[in-house]
């Protein structure tokens, strides 16, 4: 009665431990989501829930993806601080704006890799130094569609 069911679920489970020895975590660690908006909440709540509440200060590029924008708003409505970087003409964020943002109470830096609207490739590896000096963690979203293309030019 439940051939289907559990003939996907079955390949589900087996897709789930063949990337999990793939990248060297266990199995319980992968989760699938119907997509990169819920991805995105799902990554950004819990990473919120395991912080001090103390620890309530997040910088946000002011050019992220809707999913992000909405998620971050409604931790603003909850009481987090954010910080919405300005950007340089170009479109790069501003890192003196970053630098000068960064607290104690910074706990995520969110920057968007590639904006799939303009094109344009943040300073990653420059970012991510000034937000690891500072102990905070750093979120950077890719999409792969655009990065592949914009690599193969």
């Amino acid at each position: 009665m439940h051939d289907i069911g559990s003939e996907a679920a079955r390949l589900l489970d087996m897709s789930r431990q063949q990337l999990a020895e793939m990248l060297n975590i266990k199995k319980e660690g992968i989760i699938f989501t119907s997509g990169g908006s819920e991805s995105n909440m799902l990554a950004i709540d819990t990473f919120i829930a395991s912080k001090p509440s103390w620890q309530n200060h997040l910088i946000v590029s002011k050019t992220e993806h809707a999913s992000l924008a909405n998620c971050v708003a409604k931790l603003e409505q909850d009481g987090f601080e954010v910080t919405y970087l300005r950007h340089l003409e170009d479109g790069r964020v501003d890192i003196e704006h970053l630098q000068e943002s960064m607290s104690e109470k910074t706990c995520l830096v969110i920057v968007q890799h590639v904006n799939s609207e303009i094109g344009v490739i943040q300073p990653i590896e420059q970012i991510s130094e000034i937000v690891r000096k500072k102990q905070a963690f750093f979120m950077w979203i890719v999409f792969n569609h655009l990065l592949n293309y914009r690599l193969a030019r």
